[in-house]
């Protein structure tokens, strides 16, 4: 019998590891661990390769020194994660990698994230041309596979090569999602990559609209509405990169941010969301003068919820405003949009239907 048979996925992933570390014990520089990951990737071995590399991030003697090295050891790793599908090898990797480049380089967590990302991005589209499938009918994608479930398949005949295929596009699918997470956790307090975070909410929220799913939509909402209030609370002493909630600055990204924030909430239907979202950014554009193209679409899509929610009079002041300010802020409006903007707040106007006295303080229901 093979004694290897009979280990288990969590003592094989201990052995590798151990394996991993002796091997880093023989290797005086990251290079040396670099070379011999890529060895072990021709000849076929890439979980050896990714434990050797995740060693060498972890090493005692490498997780404070930061070089060009170490970059390229980091970028490699990620992309053995993406394609092994390891997240939380990544994860680890991701927030070992930011405490080394807090103060040596923060520039270079800034192009390991993006090449993260789009390592995934990369991975998903192929599996999308591989197999066409029905995203909006997908599973839950922040929800764990049940125990009942991998056990049935391992007793069961194997699987046919579409149930194969589409748990393959589901899995790629999934690690997409947590590396957008994962990304948003590792930059949401860093003035400095304050850009980048924001990029990957865009992303996110793209990749919610385009999949249609509504639900991961509203988590990601939430994620971000908390790593923004928690900006506000204080936790002792500020480090010197931690982002400033009320910079000029901070408040204009945020503010675009949720401008395509309640865009997307808009075309998903998800009009409670919408709502909150228009209340937020409401309360950022008190703190900054927003761009004029902000402002009309804060307007315009105020008025869709209105609309929505039957507030027929407050849909027609949406539009009306909406006019006004295109009016007084575009220098080169034509007349064919001036035109559409003022037949849009004067049919607006004449749907305001009659109004009992009762009903004049009637509350906004969504």
């Amino acid at each position: 019998l093979n004694p290897a048979s009979n280990r288990s996925p969590a003592e094989d992933r201990a052995r590798r590891v151990a394996e991993a570390d002796r091997a880093m014990a023989t290797f005086q520089k990251p290079e040396n661990a670099l070379k011999r990951a890529e060895e072990l990737i021709d000849i076929g071995k890439k979980q050896d390769a990714l434990d050797t590399l995740h060693a060498a991030i972890q090493h005692r003697k490498f997780r404070n020194m930061w070089t060009q090295t170490i970059e390229s050891i980091m970028l490699r790793h990620l992309e053995l994660c993406v394609e092994l599908k390891k997240m939380r090898t990544a994860r680890e990797g991701l927030y070992q990698y930011r405490a080394m480049c807090q103060a040596a380089n923060i520039g270079s967590l800034e192009i390991v994230v993006t090449r993260f990302r789009k390592v995934a991005e990369e991975k998903v589209q192929e599996a999308k041309k591989q197999k066409d499938l029905a995203m909006a009918e997908m599973g839950d994608l922040d929800e764990m596979e049940a125990p009942q479930t991998i056990l049935l398949r391992a007793i069961q005949a194997s699987d046919t090569r579409q149930q194969s295929q589409d748990r393959d596009v589901h899995t790629h699918f999934r690690f997409l999602w947590d590396t957008y997470k994962v990304v948003l956790d590792v930059l949401k307090s860093n003035a400095r990559l304050e850009e980048v975070y924001h990029e990957t909410a865009k992303c996110a929220f793209e990749f919610c609209r385009s999949n249609q799913r509504p639900q991961e939509f509203k988590r990601l909402c939430e994620t971000l509405r908390k790593n923004y209030l928690d900006l506000h609370r204080p936790t002792g002493k500020v480090p010197a990169h931690q982002v400033h909630p009320d910079h000029p600055d901070t408040v204009q990204r945020t503010l675009e941010t949720r401008c395509r924030q309640l865009q997307i909430a808009t075309e998903l239907g998800l009009w409670r969301e919408s709502y909150m979202t228009a209340t937020e950014i409401y309360d950022l554009m008190s703190k900054c003068r927003p761009k004029p193209h902000l402002r009309s679409m804060y307007y315009e899509y105020l008025g869709q919820i209105f609309w929505k929610s039957d507030n027929h009079l407050f849909h027609a002041f949406a539009c009306l405003k909406n006019l006004m300010f295109v009016k007084a802020a575009k220098q080169n409006l034509s007349k064919e949009e001036l035109s559409l903007l003022a037949s849009k707040a004067v049919l607006s106007t004449l749907c305001v239907p009659f109004q009992k006295s009762s009903d004049m303080h009637a509350t906004l229901e969504l």
